[in-house]
């Protein structure tokens, strides 16, 4: 039986603190997904528009603007991709990050298994 050969899961993860830009990347890969890492909005941004992604996980806060801001000009590219927040700010929570756009939304430092099954639900959903 010839199955077709599915193309992997391809996520974008921004994240301008390099320590946590590799755990997010590895824990990522770990799941067998394509993880391509960007450390800042407008490098995600080149990414975004040459790349066929299913995911994007981005930090609140990076040095050139912040994800919020990537997340306005996907929207207003007309992509349609699920988008997980990460942010360390108490003054975020679910709900305003929803509000600004995002898919879903994860206090940092999350745990692996919190940011796998954020990440699976995120593309299970999406591909629903």
């Amino acid at each position: 039986l010839n199955m077709p050969k599915s193309k992997l899961t391809t996520i974008l993860v921004v994240e301008d603190d390099p320590t946590l830009l590799e755990f997010l990347v590895d824990t990522l890969k770990a799941q067998h997904y394509e993880v391509l890492p960007a450390s800042s909005g407008n490098q995600a941004w080149q990414i975004i528009q040459s790349t066929e992604l299913d995911l994007l996980v981005t930090d609140s806060a990076m040095p050139d603007g912040n994800g919020f801001q990537l997340i306005r000009q996907i929207e207003q590219s007309g992509r349609d991709i699920p988008i997980l927040v990460l942010s360390g700010y108490l003054s975020l929570d679910e709900k305003s990050a929803k509000k600004r756009g995002a898919t879903a939304y994860l206090r940092k430092p999350a745990t692996p298994s919190e940011l796998v099954s954020a990440v699976k639900s995120l593309i299970e959903s999406h591909a629903a």
